[in-house]
């Protein structure tokens, strides 16, 4: 398996190519010239099984010089797209181009790829989300809107997969959930996703604590929510499994990549205990719009609001089907990986 991959230079990325490095014959990295510094360690410990080919997704043919280009189209076996840009708070423009146009520049590349047997794209479950159904692993919400620039721009990118990578490979996209610290050591907390908020209760908690007018601390969210929360290690275990083990015939197959989600209200619960508030949460019903300006006013993503309203359910049945032996995590894995170092 010589596999061309894209977003290795991320954290994700890094501990992916620590897994299965020594399961295949050679990973072509694809690496921004500003980023090549990122990648010396990996370079360093896998000298004859990394190679670094410096482009840029939103170019055309990705910026790849010749032969290199020429080499990659007689090589590669499979294709691992992982590169996005993740930030709640980037507007439509980057998003579009870094998440939509990086991708159909990949895709016309691959289609070049002599002897291309798989195109692995990791996608997100945040592709349907605002749906108030349980979404199987195949379907594809046509109603995200622009306002939530990430979500939308993911939904795009897997949608001209689906209808744009032709030709002999299979096509294997991944939607993980809610991506949180490793649970088997201290997490260090990040300002991103659920963490945004974790920050905000610690800033305030002070506050919250001493001040007696405040009896309760007032919320939007959906009794009904659920958080499919992942482990990073979990998460980088399973993919390993799926893209070194292809299960199906389908050339296209889809796999909701989380266990079994929490409730919003337990994970509500579980803040308090271990950021320690005395005051419980209230349930304050209002139009996500207006939530989104609270929550920017607090200096936190708008877009985070979609954690706490969203009341989209997920099947798991192709990942459960394909894949059932795959370690299973606990709700105290992931408490543990939230509130890992949190005093």
């Amino acid at each position: 398996m010589k596999i061309f991959f894209t977003g290795a230079s991320g954290f994700i990325g890094k501990e992916l190519i620590h897994k299965f490095v020594n399961e295949v014959e050679k990973i072509f990295v694809l690496v921004r010239a500003s980023s090549v510094n990122k990648m010396a360690d990996l370079l360093k410990q896998y000298p004859d099984k990394i190679e670094l080919i410096v482009g840029e997704l939103e170019s055309e043919n990705l910026s790849v010089v010749l032969k290199d280009l020429e080499r990659l189209k007689e090589e590669v076996t499979d294709v691992i797209h992982m590169a996005a840009l993740y930030d709640l708070t980037a507007g439509t423009y980057y998003s579009y181009l870094y998440n939509v146009i990086g991708t159909q520049n990949l895709v016309e590349l691959s289609s070049q790829f002599k002897n291309l047997k798989n195109f692995h794209y990791i996608s997100s479950y945040v592709v349907n989300n605002g749906e108030k159904h349980t979404c199987s692993e195949e379907e594809l919400s046509r109603d995200i809107k622009k306002e939530d620039p990430y979500t939308w721009s993911k939904n795009r990118a897997e949608w001209y997969i689906r209808n744009n990578c032709k030709g002999s490979y299979k096509v294997r996209i991944y939607r993980p959930g809610i991506v949180i610290g490793d649970s088997n050591e201290k997490q260090k907390i990040k300002k991103d996703g659920p963490y945004y908020f974790i920050e905000l209760i610690k800033k305030w908690r002070p506050f919250i604590n001493k001040q007696p007018l405040i009896r309760k601390i007032p919320i939007c969210y959906s009794k009904k929510g659920e958080l499919p929360f992942i482990p990073i290690n979990y998460l980088v275990s399973w993919l390993s499994e799926m893209i070194l083990h292809p299960m199906g015939d389908e050339v296209i197959k889809t796999y909701h990549v989380f266990g079994e989600p929490m409730k919003t209200v337990n994970f509500l619960r579980i803040c308090r205990d271990n950021l320690k508030i005395t005051k419980p949460f209230l349930r304050v019903p209002m139009k996500q719009s207006m939530f989104k300006r609270i929550m920017k006013k607090l200096d936190v993503p708008g877009e985070l609001s979609n954690y706490f309203v969203s009341e989209t359910k997920y099947s798991r049945k192709n990942l459960l089907n394909d894949y059932p032996l795959l370690s299973k995590y606990q709700n105290i894995e992931i408490e543990k990986s939230l509130f890992g170092d949190v005093k």
